[in-house]
Order: structure tokens, then sequence, then C-alpha cells
């Protein structure tokens, strides 16, 4: 049998051809840059909590109508702002800092006070390292398709029609990651803070709920006090809640429609089918203030006052 031998490499003896490990410098200076980027952002969220008890966000300037919480474009658009591409040559540390401004321009700021979706939890000082590491869709983009409101679940083709998966409903990959901030999280804050954070949380959610259920245009859907953090409830002009299939999709368009209006103003909640239509659901956690709900109840009458007499009483 013929024997076949990896050709030999001539051996030096020193690495005098070879520059010397820089990482570390270059770590520390990616990451100074990339903090000069996130700590603008978290104050921004900071600064604008104290408009929230308004019922609407502070307007900052930006490639469409925006607020610190979010400047909100369609997918596509989107695509085209940012300009995704995989390049043959590294473009090196200016082009991931132009990236990461653009990731944080048109993101969800998650630390903003009306910032109260489905199945997150509040940022800390902590769970800053991981900004980046995102798992979350973001909130619910939705649209009227030849006159029908559905939410786009899917980048590709359905019934014809181009559709954008958004992963909201999809279980995540993992919970390392989280398990991990967890851990850092009670190493920095404790048992004792941990509790005084979920007390805080409770009690502004069972005051959300006393707000909503006085109210004499929202119905209360949630036990008070809520369970949980999150309060559900439908916008019912006079408590009203309407029958029947036909006008349980008129309540699904209010309810919609409420929650597009209230991202204009800074503020994020989502929605869930219930046995009326689509109701609201609005979640808080250990960082949202009683203003900030007061605020988020203001907006959603105004928007309500808009939408109700357009739809359910046409």
């Amino acid at each position: 049998m013929s024997s076949s031998k990896i050709p030999s490499r001539p051996a030096t003896s020193s690495n005098e051809d070879e520059p010397p490990l820089a990482r570390a410098d270059e770590v520390a200076d990616l990451l100074r840059s990339i903090q000069d980027l996130i700590v603008p952002f978290v104050r921004a969220a900071d600064e604008d909590a104290i408009s929230k008890p308004s019922g609407h966000g502070t307007v900052v300037s930006g490639g469409a109508p925006r607020t610190t919480l979010l400047e909100h474009h369609p997918p596509q658009k989107l695509q085209s702002l940012m300009g995704l591409e995989l390049p043959e040559e590294g473009k090196g540390k200016e082009a991931v800092l132009v990236m990461a401004k653009q990731i944080l321009q048109y993101s969800v700021n998650t630390w903003d006070q009306g910032f109260m979706d489905k199945l997150y939890h509040g940022n800390n000082a902590v769970s800053a390292g991981y900004l980046f590491h995102g798992d979350e869709d973001g909130g619910n983009v939705v649209e009227e398709q030849d006159g029908a409101e559905g939410e786009r679940t899917g980048k590709g083709l359905q019934d014809g029609r181009e559709i954008w998966d958004l992963a909201d409903l999809t279980p995540q990959c993992g919970r390392k990651g989280d398990a991990l901030k967890m851990f850092l999280g009670w190493l920095y804050y404790g048992r004792a803070g941990y509790a005084a954070m979920v007390e805080r949380a409770y009690d502004t959610t069972a005051y959300l709920a006393k707000l909503v259920q006085e109210h004499s245009d929202m119905t209360l859907i949630s036990d008070q006090p809520p369970p949980c953090l999150q309060v559900c409830f439908y916008y019912a002009k006079k408590g009203t809640l309407v029958e029947g299939e036909g006008e349980k999709k008129k309540m699904g368009k209010v309810t919609s429609q409420i929650c597009r209006g209230l991202v204009r103003r800074g503020f994020m909640i989502d929605y869930a089918p219930g046995e009326k239509g689509l109701f609201l659901r609005a979640v808080v956690n250990s960082e949202t203030r009683r203003g900030t709900v007061e605020g988020l109840v203001k907006a959603i009458e105004e928007e309500g006052e808009k939408v109700w007499g357009d739809v359910v009483e046409t």
C-alpha cells in the first residue's frame, strides 16, 4: 500500500513575521464606541418619562413621525433604509457603528415607559450588555389588507400576498441568555431588591386595572386585583359591548386601530382574541410608573373617541 505524507512547512523560530496581538485594545475601542450610542438611547427613555402622564410621548426628529419609543416603518421600507448586505471585504469598525446606530434608530426602545407589550420583562442596568442580543419581535405590525385586519406573520407568499415573519408567536430558541441575566441581576439587586420590584409591579398593575374599571368607556375583563402583570380590557363606549360575529369584527377593528394610534403617541401594548372580539392587553413591569399608566388610559380614551364612531356606529 502506498502512503502519502502531509507536506512539511518550514519551521520558524519566532513570530517575527506576525504582528503582535491587540485584541484587548480592539475590544475596548469598540465597546467604548458602542457605549456612546447605547447610553443616549437609554437616557432618551428616561427623559421622556416625564411626558407620559399627558398621554403622548415627546415627538422627536427622525425619518418618519416618531417618539422616543419608536420610529415606525413597514418592513419593506426598513429593508431599503437599513441597506443590509454581506460584503466581500470587511468594512471594519465604522460600518459596525453605522449599523448599530441604525438598529437603535429603528428598534423599539424597550427602556421607554410606554413599552407595555406582551411577554417582556423590563430592562435594567445589568441587562444593558445584552442590548443587541434580542429574541423579541418588538411588537405587532398590523396593516389593513383588502379591508381586513391581520398580522403579517411570515416573509413569503400566502394566498398571493407577501408576508413578513415577525416571530411574535414563535417559541424562543433558548433561555440560557435569560438565565444568565437573571443570575447577574440577582447578584446586583439581591432577593430583597427583586421582592421590592415584584411588589411595585403588582401595585402598579392593580392601579391600572382600577383606572380601567372606573372608566365609563372601558370594560375590564381581568380579575381585580390581577393575578399577573397584565391587564386585559375592551374600549367600549359607555361600557356597551357588541354582540354577534359581525359586531365582534368591528370591535376587533376598534382595538387594532387604537393600538396603532398608541404607537404614534409613544405607547405600545398589544391585543388578543376574546369572546367579544379582540381586546386590549397591557403589561406592566417593575419600572412602570403610575403616571405612565394614567397617560396610557388617557391615550386610549382619546384614540378610542376617534375610531368608535367611524367603526361601530356607522
